[in-house]
This record gives structure tokens, sequence and C-alpha cells, in this order.
């Protein structure tokens, strides 16, 4: 593993340990075994290192979840995919989808991650939305607007796995994925809803 492997999983571990705003530069330099200065090779600022961290994440979460969908050609199948694996990465990665929610309850975001936190958030949603469209134009969904049902298809996984009245309880990933395949399905089939 590389230094900069090592400074970005040890700033993971802490970070979900301690919390963004109370993890140091110190604490993940010590973590990864390295100087400090170390650290500041790679990256220039804490914001920098956790925006990396975040981009990686973030894709490979994508990334995933896109290979599950694009194993069907079907869009209530891609639908479901896309569900079944959104809820088993965030259960794998806990600790880093606990990293993203610290990070977007907060208002006031430094830009650098502001700005990727939105590119990624606008990939997602597009990925979302272009099984909406697709379901529609084959008559299997009924959606009044793709984008806006993908971010509330995006919502409510997230909030379902992760109960932000108590952040230490997350729901398990088999319960989890039927509940919300039911009311999904349930809401935009053309089986069910209104």
């Amino acid at each position: 593993m590389s230094k900069q492997e090592r400074i970005l999983r040890a700033a993971q571990d802490i970070i979900a340990e301690k919390g963004p705003h109370e993890t140091t530069i110190d604490d993940i330099a010590a973590r990864a075994g390295v100087a400090k200065g170390t650290v500041y090779l790679y990256f220039k600022n804490k914001d920098s290192l956790l925006a990396s961290l975040m981009q990686i994440g973030l894709e490979a979460f994508e990334a995933a979840v896109r290979r599950k969908v694009e194993a069907h050609s079907e869009p209530r199948e891609q639908l479901r995919a896309l569900i079944e694996e959104h809820v088993a990465q965030m259960h794998n990665h806990v600790k880093f989808g606990k990293i993203i929610w610290s990070q977007t309850s907060h208002a006031v975001l430094p830009p650098e991650l502001k700005t990727m936190l939105m590119n990624c958030a606008r990939s997602y949603v597009d990925l979302v939305s272009t099984i909406l469209i697709r379901g529609h134009e084959c008559g299997c969904m009924h959606i009044l607007d793709a984008r806006m049902t993908a971010r509330a298809i995006i919502g409510s996984m997230n909030q379902a796995v992760f109960d932000f009245t108590d952040p230490n309880n997350v729901t398990d990933c088999k319960t989890t994925t039927k509940a919300i395949t039911f009311f999904i399905f349930n809401g935009i089939t053309m089986s069910g809803g209104n």
C-alpha cells in the first residue's frame, strides 16, 4: 500500500471515529505511520484530504452500482439492482457513509468539498433519472419529474440505512432493501400507486 493510500485509510478511520472537525493532520499522520510533512506532500490541507477521500469513495460507490445496473436491460430490474447495490454499498462502508452524511449536513462547506459533492450527486441523480425515464418510455413506470423522483429515491435509501435521529443505529441490509424496494415499486410502477 502506498503512503498516499495509508494516509487516506487512516483519515477515513479517524474521521469515522472522531468526526471531521475533531480530526487533525497530526492524528492522521500518526495513524498512517508517516511524518506530518508527508501528509502535506499529497494534500494541501485537511479539506483537500477530505475531498480526495470523499471523491474516491463516491466514485467507487457509483461504479459498483453502475456495474449492477448495467447487468440488466429492463428498467424495473435496473432499478431493483440499483436499490440492492446502493443499500449494500452503504452497509459495507458504514464508516465512509458517516463521513459523507456528516459533511452534507453542514450548511457551509469549503468550496472544494462542495463542488466535488455536487458533481458526484449530479452524476448519481443522472443514473437514477435515466432508469426512470426509460421505464416511463416503455410504460412500466409513471413519473412526474425524473430528477425529483430520483432525488427522492436516493434520499429514501440513505435515510433508511442511517437513522439520523440515532447515528449509531444502522438497519440491517436485507430489511432495508426489502422495505425500500417495496416502497419505491409501489410508488412508481404501473401496478401500484396513483
